[in-house]
């Protein structure tokens, strides 16, 4: 197997064996099953899986907006998941969301000034000079003038925009982590990339730790340290973003990168089945259902996230290398 070193960082956020379910009518939604991993200081870890893998859903939990039924959530010296919302609240500006649809996470009857305001407004020890001159700031690092936006509401800008000063909204309180879940999927493609490097400036500039959740494993290839593949809830593969899309480790991302379009890897069989409900997961490992390399072993023993050469981690118990790579591609 090919792998490429990564430089190590010392973790801001450690995640350990975080659950969240969701009780339906219906039965037990496995939206995330025993998540465990870390994120360094700086880094931008991506995190892909096709649709009710539970990105989102994990991001949520992290930051304590849905409940979770077990695990823990560090931030620094502080476990999140053992605090109440009073003692949640003073950590909340440290800790910002870009949301999926950026019209709907802007309140449409307040003006742009007051939008990125808010959040200076409540929590006061986070102006450092005035908060006119910090949203005035905020809206210049997004490429807006506050003379000629400030005033606006949201219904007056298009879907880009209403992106960009969602973004000096979040920066505006000098967060610690950036959580950005699925920031440019609403948008034109001629306006992701804007809204990616507006990202990735912010970054710099700030210091900032990101986790960005996509389906576009293009756009994640681009902004990305590590890259953290999810499936039915579980964490399937966490590598640096070379190695990953060089030599991924688990049959399921090789299948994603596979399907991905204009991608070059050899085609990978069909996946039998469909996808299994969360309801209901399968057994040990859940991919093994759709997977062309499953075997006994796959049904009986859930396979444990474990360390393999190079800064990857693997949760399969016949990890793809260079052999048996080519003879899942066959």
């Amino acid at each position: 197997m090919r792998t490429i070193d990564a430089p190590v960082r010392d973790p801001l956020l450690r995640v350990d064996g975080l659950v969240v379910e969701y009780p339906t009518s219906d039965g037990t939604v496995h939206a995330v099953s025993g998540a465990t991993f870390e994120v360094g200081g700086g880094e931008t870890l991506g995190i892909v899986g096709e649709s009710g893998s539970g990105k989102s859903t994990l991001l949520r939990a992290m930051l304590r907006l849905t409940p979770h039924r077990g695990g823990s959530v560090r931030h620094g010296d502080t476990v999140l998941t053992d605090l109440d919302e009073k003692r949640m609240r003073p950590l909340r500006p440290s800790l910002q969301m870009i949301m999926q649809d950026p019209i709907a996470s802007l309140n449409p009857r307040r003006r742009v000034r007051d939008i990125v305001a808010e959040g200076l407004r409540m929590w006061p020890d986070r102006v450092v000079t005035s908060v006119g001159q910090q949203v005035a700031e905020g809206l210049d690092a997004v490429g807006m003038d506050i003379g000629t936006v400030g005033d606006r509401r949201p219904g007056s800008f298009s879907g880009g925009q209403c992106q960009r000063i969602a973004i000096a909204r979040a920066l505006a309180l000098r967060p610690d982590v950036l959580f950005c879940d699925e920031p440019v999927s609403a948008l034109d493609v001629s306006v992701q990339a804007r809204v990616l490097n507006l990202i990735q400036d912010a970054k710099e500039a700030l210091g900032l730790t990101v986790l960005f959740v996509s389906h576009d494993l293009g756009v994640v290839k681009s902004v990305s340290d590590r890259v953290m593949v999810m499936y039915l809830g579980r964490i399937c593969e966490i590598a640096p973003v070379e190695a990953i899309y060089d030599a991924p480790a688990h049959p399921y991302t090789n299948l994603l990168l596979s399907s991905a379009p204009g991608s070059r890897r050899p085609p990978v069989p069909d996946p039998t089945g469909e996808t299994p409900s969360p309801l209901d997961p399968p057994s040990g490992c859940r991919f093994r259902t759709r997977c062309p390399l499953a075997r006994d072993r796959c049904a009986a023993e859930t396979p444990p996230l474990r360390d393999l050469p190079g800064g990857r981690s693997v949760a399969c118990h016949f990890p793809l290398d260079s052999e048996n790579e080519a003879g899942a591609t066959a």
